[in-house]
């Protein structure tokens, strides 16, 4: 009986023994591959483009989503930060998109696709694959979907899993359009067609004409203005003068209004920086031109071409009534037609404004 005893506590022992070992291959089995698997997918300190993958797309049969980490593949994109574990390891998922591959029968369309930009390499998930239908062939190499009973559409595995940055070849389509210039800020047509030409070199992909965008129509409004030319133009100089008054940005010696007056003939212009817009400090500017023309090359004005701005009223008139000048004033509300002189201070009052 010893002896029975003896024999059963030994086979007890060689089958702890034995159960031990195996358990402690399987942990350094597992702990070998979740090594690998981290060393792959987790976050790394470094990532250069010379990886030969790195803008392809591999299927992953133990992935439960698809993975791009090429931003500029993504359309309907939005943000949604969450962690993705890979081995040990985890990565941050910074939002979720659509993204198109280009196969030999047309664009393949992957969807709520994880954006991982720390990932070496983009994945195609074959568990979402087989879910929306989309099968593997492990015998022939080639995937397949059933569209009934007895047709089946082919896509070869070459075509999928491309080395080629896919971004640069997408056909650029009017939603596309829609979408790059939503994104850069709405702007103009030519600036469009130069953005996708930069991304398509193949001019025959592009739209050939590119609607207006609705909110760009509402907010880019201007209004169009007929500008009627005077019945008679200046024959000699100073013969008729444009003059505008407008504000200015209060300057170091305490200027605040500034009167411009442009001359027909020679478009040359006198500037004359004002403490304030009064009637008095505008005449003194008239006559201070005036005799400086009489003075100087024995012209005088004959034509005062402007617009109805309250300062020139009373003593305006009893000014252009004692020197014989012919008044011009524009229509009411209409400051378009003393043009001359309101696009010379519109560029001045810029000016000014950036100095």
């Amino acid at each position: 009986e010893d002896a029975l005893k003896k024999a059963e506590k030994f086979k007890l022992k060689q089958a702890s023994k034995s159960l031990n070992r195996n358990s402690s291959l399987e942990s350094e089995t597992v702990q070998a591959s979740a090594a690998v698997t981290t060393a792959l997918f987790s976050k790394p300190q470094k990532i250069t483009s010379e990886y030969p993958l790195r803008v392809s797309f591999i299927l992953d049969s133990g992935s439960d989503g698809h993975i791009c980490n090429d931003f500029s593949r993504f359309s309907n994109y939005y943000s949604k930060k969450s962690t993705a574990v890979a081995g040990s390891g985890n990565s941050e998922i910074l939002g979720y998109g659509t993204v198109f591959m280009r196969i030999s029968t047309g664009l393949f369309q992957l969807n709520e696709v994880a954006y991982i930009p720390s990932f070496y390499t983009s994945l195609a998930s074959l568990i979402r694959l087989q879910a929306a239908g989309i099968s593997l062939n492990t015998d022939r190499l080639y995937f397949y979907c059933r569209e009934n009973e007895y047709n089946e559409l082919k896509l070869s595995s070459t075509s999928i899993f491309s080395a080629k940055n896919l971004s640069l070849e997408k056909t650029s389509t009017l939603s596309d359009t829609k979408k790059w210039h939503e994104r850069l800020g709405h702007p103009s047509n030519k600036v469009l067609q130069k953005v996708l030409s930069n991304q398509n070199k193949n001019p025959r992909l592009l739209p050939k004409e590119i609607p207006e965008c609705e909110s760009c129509k509402l907010a880019k409004a201007t209004r169009i203005v007929k500008r009627k030319q005077p019945t008679s133009r200046a024959t000699r100089l100073f013969y008729r003068i444009f003059v505008d008054l407008f504000s200015l940005p209060v300057s170091y010696n305490n200027k605040k209004v500034a009167l411009l007056i442009k001359d027909d003939f020679t478009k040359i212009i006198f500037f004359y920086p004002l403490p304030n817009s009064t009637s008095s400090e505008i005449i003194r500017c008239f006559d201070s031109l005036q005799n400086y023309l009489k003075c100087q090359f024995s012209l005088e004005i004959c034509v005062i071409h402007r617009d109805n701005d309250v300062a020139l009223q009373k003593e305006y008139q009893n000014f252009i009534t004692k020197h014989g000048i012919e008044d011009e004033p524009t229509a009411p509300y209409t400051p378009a037609q003393n043009g001359s002189a309101e696009r010379s201070g519109g560029v001045i009052s810029t000016k000014a404004r950036t100095m």
